[in-house]
């Protein structure tokens, strides 16, 4: 059960937009914010609950990561020490699933709160194994009421579902209320799919594909790709970009770009230096040292095998497309998200990275927390109880020793992280 919990002199960053409440006193009781005024007019009374002295420090909602894979429970502690209050898993053919998003939720668990969409709905054939192939459309509208039934938050398609059958997954989510984001079907294209309804995309990579113009290789005389050309730049089709802005901003679509994991992704051309990372250490030895390495046998399909020149030139690439988010700010509604645990994406400190790579690709600091906190809520029909401080609102907090607003990178400086109202860490500087 938790106790009082007064935070005192503390600037509060209250989302969303760039304002800073300074000089504030924040009382929790139960799992709930239940008043918020100046410090000032704090009477001298004696409090019977716990005192957290926020003089110097900055408040802020907890984050969400929008794009998290919940391999193992191992994963929600990490989460928690970096902020992140909530995750909305993925994706995920564990039949525990479930399960753990209740137990979590439910305070069984120490964890984040998880929102779900179970497995990943999939054409035939599937482009990976695990996933729930839906073959006709028939199918398609029973694996959503099935989801619907299990409690799925939303729905998450892919790669090579047919035109019909996404269509028919779009009218039966959205009638059972349900969001549905994912991928971009092949067959369908992405303007398309705006078109239907589709209400988010995930990755920026999946976007690149519709933009691009030509890539810009070292010797464009030697054909095999990716091995022997370097590519030096990407021709961006602006024509393209501006038709792709009109139609996200038109239906208020959801962009959540990943960047970090294709930084991570073009890193992997340099290895050794990744799997001797402080972050990747966070992990088992499997992870970096079997699944996420290019040159073992059992490492992930995507990645095995490749040289490194494949990955220099997949850097190439997403450095290139993600210039045009803040262009894609003003025409969607994005969100933040990692996809950990992708090679070397690390629970809870590739958020970090994510937001460092959104304000590097040009948005305003403000407006990267805003896709971690205000629009992730917002996506999830949660913004009753979460991603703003107010009163009322539930108490997923964080304590920042910096003002993340002046330099994004301090959103590592977590000082304390508050969970449903619970006091959980207190660490310096991350």
């Amino acid at each position: 059960m938790t106790s009082s919990i007064l935070i005192k002199h503390v600037n509060i960053i209250p989302m969303p937009g760039p304002r800073v409440l300074r000089g504030y006193d924040v009382l929790i009781e139960g799992a709930r914010v239940t008043k918020i005024f100046p410090s000032r007019d704090q009477k001298n009374e004696k409090f019977a609950g716990r005192v957290i002295n926020g003089t110097g420090k900055f408040l802020i909602p907890g984050l969400f990561d929008m794009h998290a894979h919940l391999e193992s429970k191992d994963f929600l502690s990490l989460f928690l020490q970096c902020g992140v209050t909530a995750i909305r898993e993925m994706g995920n053919s564990k039949k525990e699933i479930f399960l753990w998003r209740n137990q979590i939720n439910a305070g069984k668990i120490l964890g984040p709160r998880v929102f779900i969409a179970g497995p990943i709905l999939e054409g035939d054939p599937p482009l990976w194994k695990g996933f729930r192939v839906v073959k006709n459309k028939k199918e398609g509208v029973s694996a959503v009421k099935e989801l619907k039934r299990q409690g799925a938050d939303f729905i998450k398609v892919y790669h090579t579902l047919k035109p019909e059958v996404h269509a028919a997954i779009l009218r039966e989510a959205h009638a059972q209320g349900l969001k549905v984001t994912g991928h971009i079907p092949e067959s369908v294209g992405i303007k398309k799919a705006v078109e239907m309804g589709q209400d988010g995309f995930e990755h920026m990579s999946d976007v690149s594909a519709h933009i691009m113009g030509r890539l810009i290789a070292v010797d464009a005389r030697l054909k095999n790709y990716p091995e022997y050309r370097r590519f030096i730049d990407v021709k961006i089709d602006r024509a393209k970009v501006k038709e792709l802005g009109l139609s996200l901003k038109k239906r208020r679509v959801f962009l959540c770009p990943t960047l970090v994991v294709d930084k991570k992704l073009s890193q992997l051309a340099d290895y050794s230096k990744l799997r001797h990372s402080k972050e990747a250490a966070l992990l088992p030895d499997h992870y970096r040292n079997v699944e996420w390495s290019p040159n073992h046998s059992q490492s992930l399909a995507y990645i095995k095998g490749l040289p490194p020149l494949y990955f220099k030139n997949s850097g190439v690439v997403s450095e290139r497309v993600r210039r045009i988010l803040p262009f894609l700010w003003k025409h969607s509604i994005i969100l933040a998200g990692s996809d950990t645990p992708n090679p070397f994406v690390i629970p809870g400190v590739s958020l970090f990275e994510e937001l460092e790579l959104l304000v590097d690709s040009g948005l305003q600091p403000h407006q990267a927390l805003e896709a971690a906190t205000y629009n992730a809520a917002l996506f999830l029909d949660a913004l009753s109880d979460l991603g703003t401080i107010q009163e009322g609102k539930i108490a997923n907090l964080a304590l920042l020793g910096k003002n993340p607003l002046k330099n994004i990178s301090h959103i590592r400086s977590i000082e304390g992280v508050i969970l449903n109202g619970a006091y959980l860490a207190s660490r310096k500087g991350k």
